[in-house]
């Protein structure tokens, strides 16, 4: 029951990232493996998520679908909007 809550997650997830621009993320190389935790109750159903984004080669910032742009500045995040 919990990893088909964990199945969906990683699809909102995956979702999302296929929403940054500019779009040069490859979908079909995103891989995201579960591993089960050994010695972990089975009733706790504990699991270990990798999730692999391959880096980009684009050198200029990435917005958000909704055009927003978040920088760490003097230690605070600042949201930004594209032009």
């Amino acid at each position: 029951m919990q990893m088909d809550h964990v199945t969906e997650s990683v699809f909102v997830l995956d979702t999302c990232l296929l929403q940054i621009t500019p779009q040069d993320i490859n979908p079909a190389k995103l891989r995201f493996t579960l591993y089960s935790v050994e010695g972990a109750k089975a009733e706790d159903e504990l699991f270990v998520v990798e999730f692999v984004v391959p880096a980009s080669e684009t050198l200029g910032p990435y917005f958000t679908a909704g055009s927003e742009l978040f920088v760490l500045l003097d230690g605070v995040n600042q949201k930004l909007t594209a032009p």
